[in-house]
């Protein structure tokens, strides 16, 4: 069985030929379940239910072998009947064994001839490699729950991928200035075979951390399970691609889902801020959350961001499901002569038990339904039946007695075969209640199919969960950026994926186990790149949500790297906002918010530029007219005014309190007050128009705006209160037109003024700057979540010289302070560095007939400008700095000096 998903060439392939076969599988659907098949499946029920209790332990096809080497009865009265176990030269099996995990019992594996590839005490799960004849004799140990074969995992599957220039990807480096550095991105995949190759090209770094033991080059068909191929040297190679500067690790999840989970655990804690994975495990539940799902979401409670391949095995829209789902609804025609409750299901129109596989699956078929795992006590059973629906060619039929998983699977004959064509029957065993139900054939297609297509730990509510895109569809030949006009791979896994119980087998909804049960989740979430080049052999182009996955947890790492804070909520919130719509308007079971727009993405990263309306990152400039309440915006292309115009005239009570960006979308925003009677309003900008407004509580005159300041790193401004009589000083949380909190953060004696709110440490939360003019003292709060944590005194400066404003003027992301001295004209700026000055810079001396009316970044330079007015006789000039020089100074207008700088 090849462990690979099939290229995207070939699932185009399979999707024309569904078509073509759709009509005859329509016909060969009307066909009855044959008598003979029924004696078979009759036969086989016996079987089941004359197996011992250690027995019942075995999955069946495992026990057939079992038997078969045995030559019981069974198996020579049907010797057409076929299992893809298949054991080594030396007669054994690799198998997957539950169990609670001794000493004794692994000594016991040992002695029976095996050995243990892995075990996990915290999974109750074993990995080992068992003489097909002492599987039974294993069985009967107390502490066994099930035996079965090893579970198969699925990979999603000199020069740059093209997802670079599609996702504008360069572009967002270039405007953040970021490379992914202080980022680490972790890649679980089959293998790094290959490595050495494409690191000697220079596609991949020399440095990158591999868990011990866990490279997966050794891996393959000599222990079990598909060869590895490299995919994860690949997936590495398009997350360097896209983040150079980011650092990179890897781990296998190809030896098991326990290794897998362990893995997840185990990168986190080497450090990874993003995880990707592009491996499914076809035993993984489908409706509830399995170990591997519980790793996902425990490290994303801890901070991480995890992406998983969404999975290349078809969607209903574009007619290559071969999933699927619904209630139980039995045909009524049972095999009476056996039992009268064992009922075929599910009745796919016309009282048919029959579903016909138009294209075949390369991984074989699966069944699960809505109990939980380790405690179903409803048994399905699942059978393969040739084209006339006369013969048994395979089964599966575990049973569950309230112990085991609600897992039913047929794999893929260890020869190659085509079963297109064959037929999949579905059976209730006596006595069991009806389920919702899951029916997968694992990227091959059925006649009746539904959607739901993924599964697996990529349903986990804290995974990405990715759809690949074409970069090609658009661009042809030559990369470009994707445009909003694309859709998925046809052979994209399609959701939502409805899950019934918590990792713990708790019940979503208790009692309702039917399609109106459960919790529906939006899966997938968002779409990225595939169909891209890179150096790894076999991987030129490199189709599949493999691909796409890694390009997205590369945007994810260069965001990080621009802002550690952000977690995985932050990140489901920017996307929800920036994506390109695809497929149905708004969010869809295809390819989720769309796909990941990382310059718009980043984008919202930048600090939001003081007084930049139009969210072009140039400041603009607020005017104010104090006799008639004109208020007029100047939008600003550097250093010349590109546009004019009035926003309103409210009376003269009312007074700009402070601009800034309360609902982050990068735009100012205006907060007024009225002094007459106290109330406060925001107007929400975009450009010269006001979106929306809204009143918040009224405050009295005895309370300032000091200022405003994102104290919460929710990239939305709070307002900074200071009562003028006692001292108090409030912070009010906002989000949008939203008040949130408000927290008393201090009382300070009035002879300690506010001088300004800004980033001192970098953090990207606001600090307070405090000053005392009577004594010369300087006092920094550092703030976090609207808390103070600290305070820092930096050098006293003594009357006349005041602070003019606060700034970063050399864009390394910490404000600093511009001094001026009113006796001698003379400006300073302290560089600061933290908490503490690194240099103090004289840049030269402007007549106190010349006002600071503002700092800002005019010229889009990521550095403070400043703007002077002349109030006797209204010119209006910028300095335009570099770092701590002016570099030129430019005269931008005359206005009247009734006319004020808001």
């Amino acid at each position: 069985m090849n462990g690979q998903f099939a290229s995207a060439a070939g699932k185009l392939l399979t999707a024309t030929l569904m078509g073509v076969a759709l009509s005859a599988a329509a016909a060969a659907q009307e066909l009855p379940i044959g008598a003979s098949a029924r004696q078979q499946i009759e036969a086989l029920m016996q079987e089941k239910a004359s197996r011992s209790p250690a027995q019942r332990k075995i999955s069946s096809d495992l026990l057939f072998e079992v038997r078969r080497q045995r030559g019981d009865a069974i198996v020579q009265a049907m010797p057409g009947l076929r299992t893809s176990v298949r054991a080594d030269n030396a007669g054994r099996v690799l198998v997957d064994i539950q169990a609670e995990v001794t000493a004794g019992l692994l000594s016991r594996i040992t002695a029976l001839g095996g050995s243990v590839a892995s075990a996990f005490p915290q999974y109750d799960a074993v990995r080992a490699s068992l003489p097909l004849r002492q599987v039974e004799a294993l069985s009967n140990s107390p502490l066994v729950t099930s035996i079965r074969p090893a579970a198969l995992p699925i990979a999603s599957k000199t020069n740059v991928s093209e997802g670079d220039i599609a996702h504008m990807a360069d572009l967002a480096r270039a405007d953040l200035g970021t490379d992914g550095t202080g980022a680490k991105i972790c890649v679980l995949s089959d293998s790094v075979d290959h490595l050495a190759d494409v690191q000697a090209t220079g596609d991949l770094p020399g440095s990158i951390e591999i868990l011990p033991g866990q490279d997966g080059v050794d891996l393959g068909p000599a222990n079990g399970v598909p060869e590895t191929v490299g995919e994860g040297t690949a997936m590495l190679e398009i997350v360097h691609d896209l983040a150079p500067g980011a650092s990179l690790g890897f781990a296998t999840a190809w030896a098991g889902e326990a290794s897998f989970a362990q893995n997840i655990r185990d990168l986190r804690a080497a450090g990874c801020d993003v995880l990707v994975d592009d491996v499914v495990h076809v035993t993984e539940p489908v409706f509830q959350d399995g170990i591997i799902a519980e790793a996902v979401d425990e490290v994303v409670a801890d901070g991480a961001v995890y992406f998983s391949a969404a999975g290349n095995f078809g969607n209903q829209n574009d007619g290559t499901s071969g999933v699927w789902e619904g209630d139980f609804l039995g045909t009524g025609n049972p095999i009476s002569s056996f039992n009268s409750d064992y009922d075929f299901s599910q009745d796919f129109g016309g009282g048919n038990a029959l579903n016909t596989i138009i294209a075949e699956s390369e991984f074989g078929y699966t069944l699960q339904w809505s109990d939980p795992q380790g405690a179903s006590s409803n048994d399905f059973d699942l059978y393969l039946l040739d084209p006339t629906g006369s013969t048994v060619i395979d089964f599966s039929t575990n049973f569950q007695t309230g112990t085991q998983d609600p897992f039913e699977g047929i794999a893929a004959a260890a020869a190659p075969a085509d079963y297109t064509g064959h037929h999949l029957v579905i059976a209730r065993f006596k006595g069991s209640a009806g389920r919702y139900l899951h029916l997968n054939t694992l990227g091959g297609g059925l006649s009746v199919a539904t959607a739901g297509q993924t599964w697996g730990h990529s349903a986990a509510r804290g995974a990405f969960s990715v759809a690949a895109v074409d970069w090609r569809q658009t661009c042809g030949g030559s990369p470009c950026a994707f445009t909003g006009g694309e859709s998925i791979e046809t052979f994209g896994s399609d959701g939502p994926r409805r899950v019934f119980y918590e990792g713990d087998g708790t019940a979503i909804t208790p009692g309702d186990l039917s399609a109106t049960g459960g919790e529906s989740r939006q899966k997938p979430d968002l779409a990225a790149a595939d169909g891209v080049s890179t150096a790894t052999p076999g991987f030129d182009p490199f189709d599949g949500s493999s691909a796409a996955a890694a390009h997205a947890a590369a945007i994810a790492g260069l965001m990080i790297s621009v802002d550690p804070t952000l977690n995985a909520a932050d990140l489901r919130d920017v996307f929800a906002s920036t994506a390109l719509d695809i497929e149905a308007i708004g969010v869809d079971r295809d390819s989720g918010v769309g796909i990941v727009d990382a310059a718009a993405a980043l984008g919202t990263l930048k600090d939001a530029v003081v007084t930049d309306f139009n969210a072009d990152a140039l400041s603009d400039i607020l005017w104010r007219n104090t006799s008639t309440g004109g208020t007029v915006i100047w939008q600003m292309d550097g250093f010349a005014v590109s546009d004019a115009a009035s926003i309103g005239a409210p009376e003269n009570a009312w007074v700009i309190a402070d601009v800034g960006d309360f609902n982050g979308d990068l735009r100012s925003d205006i907060l007024w007050r009225n002094l007459l009677t106290s109330a406060v309003t925001i107007w929400l900008m975009d450009g010269f128009t006001q979106t929306s407004s809204g009143f918040l509580d009224p405050v009295n005159g005895a309370w300032d705006v000091a200022g405003l300041g994102d104290f919460d790193g929710d990239r939305n401004l709070d307002i900074l209160w200071r009562n003028n009589t006692t001292g108090n000083t409030v912070i009010w949380r906002m989000d949008g037109l939203t008040q949130l909190d408000a927290s008393v953060i201090g009382v300070v004696g009035l002879n300690w003024q506010i001088e300004g709110v800004a980033d001192f440490n970098g953090d990207n939360q606001s600090d307070i700057l405090w000053r005392n003019p009577i004594t010369g003292a300087n006092l920094v709060w550092q703030m976090e979540a609207a808390v103070q944590t600290g305070a820092f005194s930096i050098d006293p400066v003594s009357f006349p010289w005041m602070i003019e404003g606060l700034g970063d003027f050399n864009a390394d992301g910490q404000d600093d302070i511009l001094w001026r001295h009113y006796s001698s004209a003379n400006l300073v700026i302290w560089q600061m560095d933290g908490y503490a000055t690194a240099a103090a810079t004289s840049i030269g001396a402007v007549n106190t007939s010349w006002e600071v009316a503002r700092l800002g970044d005019f010229n889009g330079g990521g550095q403070a400008d400043i703007l002077w007015r002349r109030p006797s006789n209204g010119s209006t000039v910028i300095w335009q700095m570099n770092g701590f020089a002016m570099e030129a100074a430019e005269m931008i207008g005359t206005i009247g000096g009734v006319w004020e700088v808001q």
